[in-house]
């Protein structure tokens, strides 16, 4: 099937035994098709895409299964500067590589950036790169695919197993990472040039000649480097789980203030060939990092496919349906972040999330605290230990600033650093006493010195009508900035708050700032970008945080 500048609905069909240049079940040209509950199976393509190739496309693929399909690249699907949205679906048997290239399940070319959900990658074969997925990402922008919840299981290839990643800035969140394996390197994945960050994940039971987790590769230009961030994951494959090409070209790093930022244990070179960074996470064989441990997870039963976390208070049995104890309990459990939110994560649940694919979920395996599991919940027991104490104390202590949609405040953790952004809920009429109150938090373990911080930029106001907001006033660059408080210094945990006044509502539009109007009563969302520049932790770097603030007129 050709689709050109279509938005065909197609469900409940299969594409079998098609071959052609590029695109063997379907190709999408500037099209958003949206399929459901399809099949693409032994498909061919004497290029690229051997189920589906989607160039300028964004198609919505829902419970659809690819399998046994055959192309140089992108066995099961091609994607050709394209953003997909895939989910529920599973890639399976498909294989790619004959002709040099690679993803034997999938392939993203250029800035391509596929959102991908709850689906799984299986035994995939790549005769080159990426048994599940090659994310090769050439040219500008970079494409940056999100994958949350998938599995990806016995892929193979030459060069990362699961996940070949050239150039590509993917994010992974609550992914497994099992049984995959790679002649060379990589058998999760295959970090060339990359960005890659995971987030609760597990690696288990890969293996690869270097590299069972990932394998870190810039030698294609050694000026650009691979930055690798894990965060609350577990990567158990029997050591030796990371590997870089050239150890005397990287920088380990502890826990960096923002992403990439090289701090901790610098190795050598000026020239940095890869960047490390894994906290909170029990890496086999260890590794240096804040919160890192190197203990057996206790996996609920890893020979049949299941990497539950064992507890004495509970895990859930996927198998039966139900939740079970255990004789032992994973140290993986409230070992994670504490600067993460547990989520989902069922009660107890100890206040802090779990290691590993289930953190944050309702699959969290249950906290124990050496005594029978409270059944009864007790009020301000926040833990789930049965008991209100100072430890309870503690954990609301340190999540008070948070705040979860009060109507007239927002707050953003971006890479350690909180932006709080809030108004007075007492004032009602928006006119020249109008203030907005910022504070900035450190939640890392270092001093920060930022200069110019607070000025914003780029305002838009918005009047809320049913639900949505229409906007009505804005404020480009070319008007002053609203000033901040400048430079200054935060210490680990410290806080430092401004107020600011914003200017009135202007409803006729003209975008003269002298002109001044009350507001009428509703509902009104103001957003801009407030600038900075941070002097230290080295290398300094430009700050550019998008805040808003909803605010309520009544009169």
């Amino acid at each position: 099937m050709y689709n050109e500048f279509g938005r065909l609905t197609i469900s409940n069909c299969t594409f079998s035994g098609n071959s052609a240049r590029s695109g063997g079940g379907m190709y999408n040209f500037r099209s958003s098709p949206t399929l459901t509950s399809c099949t693409f199976s032994h498909n061919y393509a004497f290029e690229d895409g051997g189920g589906m190739y989607n160039h300028f496309s964004s198609p919505s693929i829902i419970s659809c299964k690819f399998r046994e399909n055959v192309a140089s690249s992108g066995g099961g699907l091609y994607n050709n500067s394209s953003s997909p949205t895939i989910t529920n679906c599973t890639f399976s048997k498909n294989e790619a590589g004959g002709g040099g290239g690679g993803g034997g399940g999938m392939y993203n070319l250029y800035n391509s950036s596929p959102k991908l959900s709850e689906c799984t990658f299986v035994k995939n074969v790549s005769k080159a790169e990426g048994g599940g997925i090659s994310d090769t990402s050439y040219g500008q922008p970079h494409g940056a695919a999100t994958l949350t919840n998938c599995r990806f299981i016995g892929n193979i290839a030459v060069k990362g197993g699961g996940m070949f990643i050239g150039r590509g800035r993917p994010t992974l969140t609550n992914c497994m990472f099992i049984g995959n394996s790679a002649d060379f390197g990589g058998a999760a994945a295959h970090c060339d040039l990359a960005i890659a960050t995971y987030s609760k994940c597990t690696f288990a039971a890969n293996s690869a000649q270097y590299g069972k987790a990932i394998y870190c590769s810039s030698w294609w230009y050694t000026r650009i480097p691979n930055i690798v961030r894990l965060n609350n994951c577990i990567v158990w494959d029997g050591g030796e789980e990371i590997y870089n090409d050239n150890d005397n070209n990287s920088i380990i790093t502890p826990e960096p203030p923002f992403p990439g930022a090289p701090t901790g244990q610098e190795e050598s070179s000026n020239e940095s060939n890869s960047i490390i960074t894994i906290i909170y996470s029990d890496v086999q064989g260890g590794w240096l990092g804040k919160g890192n441990i190197d203990v057996d997870p206790c996996f609920a039963d890893a020979n049949n496919v299941d990497y539950h976390l064992k507890s004495q208070a509970g895990r859930w049995d996927a198998n039966e349906g139900r939740w079970t104890k255990d004789e032992v309990t994973s140290p993986c459990i409230d070992a994670g972040n504490t600067n993460s939110p547990v989520g989902l994560e069922p009660f107890p649940n100890g206040g802090v999330i779990n290691m590993g694919a289930y953190g944050c979920t309702v699959e969290a395996s249950k906290s124990y605290f050496g005594q029978p599991v409270c059944e009864t919940l007790v009020a301000g027991d926040i833990n789930g230990d049965c008991i209100v104490n100072f430890k309870d104390l503690a954990f609301m202590a340190f999540h008070w600033l948070e705040d979860r949609g009060a109507a007239n405040s927002k707050t953003i953790i971006e890479d350690g650093i909180e932006y709080y952004v809030k108004t007075d809920k007492s004032i009602y009429e928006l006119g020249e006493h109008t203030e907005i109150l910022y504070r900035i938090t450190n939640l890392t373990d270092e001093q920060w010195r930022i200069s110019g911080m607070g000025y914003v930029r780029d305002i838009l106001v918005e009047v809320k009508e049913g639900q949505s907001f229409r906007p009505i006033w804005s404020v480009g660059s070319e008007i002053p900035s609203l000033p901040g408080p400048g430079g200054l210094r935060l210490q680990p945990g410290e806080s430092t708050e401004w107020r600011a006044p914003w200017p009135q509502f202007h409803m006729n539009s003209t975008g003269d700032c002298r002109d001044y109007h009350q507001a009428p009563p509703g509902t009104y969302r103001i957003t801009g970008v407030v600038d900075g520049y941070r002097m230290s932790p080295e290398p300094p770097m430009e700050i550019h945080i998008r805040v808003s603030v909803d605010i309520t007129v009544v009169y």
